[in-house]
């Protein structure tokens, strides 16, 4: 069963916790009839939540950006922001009662028409196996300790240290504009905040975004350099560094960013030379390096030009290979790297690698072992090195959220 409708959602800004109706959103709410106790025993359903638009002329996509909230009658909500002209949020086993649904202006310069479609499909179990048993290990994980008790923050970011310090930074939100971040020098059992006290700030700014980096190799003061960034409103960057384990930092309100920046990453090589990459609507993704640690950066050079979705960054960790550096980001259904072997120059070179394709459906899909059905979610792709220089990107399937490796 599929029902259509359509909507306007008006010019504005937001994120995921900042839909209004009215103000930046259009809202729709769909019913599920209530359902028999034993509706689920026999039958597994699936609802589609989905919205699709074409951006409002003279605009477009990159400054006509929507995104899709889903409010259940019960549990967390769900959302999707992928960059495209679509965005789709799929529930399993629905419960009875009213969904509201939001379309909501991630980034709108003008009124933005949309078509939305809401399908609800009920299929009976066929009683077909699950996935294999694991394989057993000996990981095992400790119990869960409280970072901070006393402030709330989302999507943090975690860094360990040559010395083993753990440190955990989050954004506590874009109207308070402010992140914190905290350390554990005794395996994670115990943390205390960091900053400049008695709030435990980094830096002036920030609260959108948090990320940090750590050095690889000692500085003079004999500690690993502590590198942080905080995005500022979708406006800029608040930088930060720490050559002392975390005991005091060095701020700065402005990273040398263009205005429109989303979602940074950060690595670093040698003692205190950092790479900062982000996504800047509507042109791309850019590359700043800095040579103090993180405090401040050299102009954007920008590294990628077709982009759905960011993720990190990564310089090789071989000897030899420092200006090696590597982008792994999402682009419609593809999986990509950025790669830049002269990173460290005024004026770097990227080329892109696509590391997964889609397949077409006529013809058959070619026997390419690159080429899967896991066409990328809204979510971050990650990207890693082992000691022999192998690279490893994972990242989640559209509508299925199974986790894809290459």
């Amino acid at each position: 069963m599929t029902r259509d409708y359509t909507g306007t959602v008006p010019a504005g800004t937001g994120g995921t916790a900042e839909c209004v109706e009215g103000v930046n959103a259009d809202l729709y709410t769909f019913t599920i009839a209530p359902l028999p106790a034993s509706f689920y025993a026999t039958r597994t359903a699936t609802v589609r939540f989905r919205i699709r638009w074409a951006p409002t002329e003279p605009s477009t996509i990159e400054v006509q950006d929507l995104l899709l909230r889903v409010f259940p009658p019960s549990g967390p909500s769900a959302e999707s922001d992928g960059s495209g002209t679509s965005e789709v949020v799929i529930l399993t086993n629905p419960v009875a009662g009213a969904y509201q649904v939001y379309a909501c202006s991630f980034l709108a310069v003008l009124p933005q028409f949309y078509q939305g479609d809401v399908t609800l499909e009920v299929a009976l179990n066929t009683g077909t196996a699950g996935n294999p048993p694991s394989t057993p290990s000996t990981i095992r994980f400790g119990p869960i300790t409280t970072v901070d008790p006393q402030r709330d923050v989302a999507e943090p970011s975690m860094r360990v240290d040559g010395d083993g310090n753990e440190y955990i930074c989050g954004p506590f939100g874009s109207s308070r504009a402010a992140e914190y971040a905290q350390k554990s020098e005794d395996k994670g059992d115990t943390f205390r905040i960091l900053g400049t006290q008695p709030e435990g700030r980094i830096a002036p700014g920030g609260g959108g975004d948090c990320e940090i980096s750590v050095g690889r190799e000692k500085n003079p003061q004999g500690y690993y350099t502590l590198s942080y960034t905080g995005l500022a409103a979708l406006v800029n960057f608040s930088t930060g560094r720490s050559e002392d384990a975390g005991r005091s930092f060095l701020g700065n309100a402005v990273s040398e960013s263009p205005v429109a920046v989303d979602r940074q990453w950060m690595d670093t090589v040698g003692e205190k030379e950092v790479y900062l990459t982000y996504k800047q609507v509507p042109t791309g993704s850019f590359v700043q390096r800095s040579t103090d640690g993180g405090l401040t950066y050299g102009p954007g050079a920008l590294a990628i030009r077709e982009i759905s979705r960011s993720g990190n960054i990564l310089v090789d960790n071989r000897p030899g290979r420092e200006d090696d550096v590597y982008i792994v980001h999402a682009f419609n259904q593809d999986i990509r790297i950025a790669r830049s072997t002269d990173a460290d120059a005024l004026s770097p070179s990227y080329d892109i690698i696509v590391i997964k394709t889609g397949c077409p459906t006529s013809p058959p899909p070619p026997d390419d072992r690159n080429c899967t059905s896991g066409r990328p979610d809204t979510l971050f792709p990650s990207l890693a090195q082992d000691a022999a220089g192998t690279l490893y990107a994972a990242w989640v399937e559209a509508g299925t959220y199974n986790v894809y490796y290459a």
